[in-house]
């Protein structure tokens, strides 16, 4: 079953589209924070005010203020003054309040003292923005849904005009979306119980921008999806056991009938192809992919259901890739060698390999180079853009973040890569990571995963320090800086054809000279 929901949302514009990525920042550099970019919004809204920190020593601590409200005689807020005094989150919400203009100030203040502060001004207008749910809803802002049957989204605007959409899930109960980046999105609740999504759009010709938010109250029914039990990796002559479960805690998994196939891997081999539990072994140095479908009858109904594993064979613990990037700035470019750690962050490592399998960051710009306020290199980065025709294309993450596995023991010293977090999450790192072009250290207290070294051509990221860098903006909205003037693409990401041999011994013991602890 699918149920349509559609969201009607008329001419008046708010916020950014662009979430921003938290990025490891060198203790010398200034402290600053932003806002956002002033909005609009209805009189009956309530509005999410979100501040970004750089710089300084994080973590931050944020205060929102009112610096001033509308030359009104009458109270704005009717009563109901926002209270930000306990709140010390980069993320505040307000009330509803009365049409006019409203400035909000932002303090951060990071872990050595210093300071820094933005405002941001509210323009409150009478244009309703809200969403409607025929019949499934229990008011304008929530829809109904059983667990596993998925329902579309769909978002509908009365004005003319070319938009970006941007689907994103907020909190609460499990759910899974598809296609993040178009007017509609087909959403497959997982658990029971509340879940938020949000839905951003930004009017491609204005800039202006507009979001909103849907509950969906999850309940549980006959369907069910499949949940697998897999290993993060698996070795090539080792076998790992598959389980399949399913996510209805009504259902014993027991009861239903299994068939499992290999969709990718010629040289990948299941011990049986039913049963709620088989083995696997495979030859083939990529990422494998195998199906399996459960099947039986619930409450006189059949149900079925299957899904889709990916598994990361490697040769060794410690795999490599070779990486070739290409810049028109002369001496900028070349090749190297990434080592990764997959004995110490595999599921970090496994969420690189996936994306490097797939060739997804082929044209991939490396789009920081960040260096410290006294000209010391600090570090360089990637994963998140590619060149668009009229200013930095942002990529959507393809799969959901990878836990951290910071816990690890490896720090953030030269030569180590490690993953970039959003918004201070230490679950967030997807596709961008970044070398560390010095010792970094205090970046351990903050949580970024170290998941491998520069191995060979370590020169190659040294000369990328060396390029004038400027702030550029991106297609859908706002800017970052620190971005070569000459765009670094990386041309060539794969795996290393031969691994080198497993090393028994410590790495941090036979080579000092790469910093390790």
């Amino acid at each position: 079953m699918k149920t349509v929901v559609v969201l009607f949302i008329t001419a008046t514009l708010l916020l950014t589209l662009v979430s921003c990525e938290v990025n490891p920042t060198p203790t010398n550099d200034p402290l600053t924070v932003t806002a956002g970019n002033d909005m609009f919004a209805t009189a009956d809204q309530t509005v999410t005010l979100a501040a970004v920190a750089s710089g300084g020593t994080p973590p931050y601590r944020f205060r929102w203020s009112i610096e001033s409200v509308p030359d009104d005689p009458d109270d704005p807020f009717d009563g109901n003054i926002p209270d930000f005094s306990e709140s010390t989150s980069a993320e505040v919400e307000t009330l509803p309040f009365d049409p006019g203009s409203y400035v909000y100030r932002v303090r951060v203040t990071d872990v050595t003292g210093r300071t820094s502060a933005a405002t941001i001004t509210i323009n409150i207008g009478t244009t309703p923005l809200r969403v409607t749910v025929p019949e499934e809803g229990e008011d304008d802002e929530s829809v109904q849904a059983i667990a596993a049957e998925p329902l579309a989204l769909t978002t509908e605007i009365n004005m003319d005009g070319e938009y970006t959409f941007f689907w994103e899930i907020v909190d609460g109960a499990e759910v899974i979306l598809s296609s993040i980046d178009e007017s509609t999105v087909t959403v497959t609740p997982v658990g029971v119980g509340e879940a938020m999504i949000r839905v951003s759009i930004r009017d491609n010709d204005s800039g202006d921008t507009a979001r909103q938010d849907i509950v969906i109250n999850i309940t549980q029914g006959d369907s069910f999806l499949v949940r697998s039990e897999v290993p993060d990796i698996l070795r090539t002559g080792q076998s790992a056991t598959l389980i399949a479960n399913t996510t209805n805690d009504d259902i014993n998994p027991d009861t239903l009938s299994y068939l499992w196939e290999v969709t990718k891997g010629p040289n990948t081999r299941l011990s049986a192809t039913t049963g709620r539990t088989v083995s696997i072994t495979s030859d083939d140095r990529t990422t494998i992919g195998v199906r399996v479908t459960a099947s039986g009858t619930v409450n006189g109904t059949m149900r079925e259901a299957f899904e889709d594993l990916e598994l990361v064979v490697i040769d060794s613990d410690r795999p490599r890739l070779v990486m070739t990037t290409n810049s028109q700035t002369e001496g900028v470019g070349g090749v190297a060698t990434l080592e990764l750690f997959a004995d110490l962050a595999p599921k970090t490592v496994a969420n690189l390999l996936r994306h490097v399998d797939e060739g997804f960051y082929q044209r991939v710009l490396w789009h920081r180079i960040a260096n410290s306020a006294d000209g010391t290199p600090f570090v360089v980065q990637c994963g998140a853009f590619r060149r668009g025709s009229e200013a930095l294309e942002i990529i959507n993450p393809p799969r959901p973040p990878v836990m951290s596995e910071a816990d690890n023991d490896e720090s953030n010293l030269m030569r180590t890569i490690s993953m970039a977090l959003l918004n201070n999450d230490p679950d967030s790192g997807t596709t961008q990571f970044f070398v560390n072009m010095v010792d970094n250290e205090f970046l351990d207290d903050s949580e970024f995963t170290v998941f491998g070294r520069v191995a060979e051509g370590f020169e190659v990221f040294e000369a990328m320090t060396e390029v004038e860098t400027e702030t550029q903006d991106v297609e859908t909205g706002g800017s970052i800086r620190d971005v070569p003037v000459e765009d670094i693409t990386i041309l060539i990401f794969r795996r290393e054809t031969t691994s080198s041999p497993d090393r028994d011994d410590d790495p941090k013991d036979d080579e000092p000279a790469l910093g390790f602890r």
